[in-house]
């Protein structure tokens, strides 16, 4: 059961939750989370331009203000609509934590 609960804990360390988000007028947000390592990535698509958000966040997406990114993309932040959930692991870190689990893997 140790054994069990580290491997979950393993998990949780390298999986990621990606949120892409729709708004009203399509305009794409994309949220990545990384769990227990609060990274917080959002990559903005309006009109074939994409912003990268994260060097001009500090803390988390909800403390976003309307001066830190361009204002041509703030309205693809105005009423995000849950699209799609999808858990993406991070299968380098998988690879690595199994080939020191058994050395028949390297």
């Amino acid at each position: 059961m140790i054994e069990n609960h580290s491997m979950d804990r393993l998990l949780k360390e390298v999986l990621m939750i990606q949120l892409v988000m729709h708004t009203e007028k399509n305009d794409m947000v994309f949220h990545t989370k990384k769990t227990e390592m609060l990274r917080l990535v959002v990559e903005i698509d309006v009109d074939g331009m994409i912003t990268d958000v994260v060097d001009k966040v500090t803390y988390s997406f909800d403390d976003l203000k309307l001066k830190q990114v361009d204002l041509k993309c703030v309205h693809a932040l105005y009423e995000p609509h849950l699209h799609d959930i999808c858990v993406v692991p991070n299968k380098h870190e998988v690879d690595r934590h199994l080939s020191y689990a058994d050395p028949l893997l390297t």
